[in-house]
């Protein structure tokens, strides 16, 4: 399987990416791979898209990304072993994820 190696290091272009749900649309690069995952997973849910959820987002932008970079192996590797884990989005008051009342 294809995958980013690294998802801090920005590859060429960054991070952006298109997704064909509904009308489609296009999320420029604006920051990082968890930016845009926030971003794509809020347009998914509030559009009750599928594959709302923040796993599903990720891997979709990643396959976009690797897809994008035409399995350059110095942005890309192939690989059977998954080398993430989606990274969970905090509900809570800050980067604890303590709630606030």
């Amino acid at each position: 399987m294809l995958q980013l190696r690294s998802y801090t290091t920005f590859p060429p272009d960054g991070f952006w990416y298109r997704d064909n749900n509904g009308p489609g649309r296009t999320f420029p690069a604006e920051g990082g791979m968890r930016h845009i995952t926030g971003r794509v997973h809020d347009y998914r849910t509030a559009n009750n898209f599928p594959n709302k959820d923040w796993e599903s987002c990720w891997r979709d932008i990643e396959n976009f990304t690797v897809a994008r970079l035409n399995g350059d192996p110095k942005w890309v590797q192939d690989t059977d072993v998954a080398n993430y884990v989606a990274p969970v989005r905090s509900r809570g008051g800050g980067c604890c994820g303590a709630k606030v009342p």
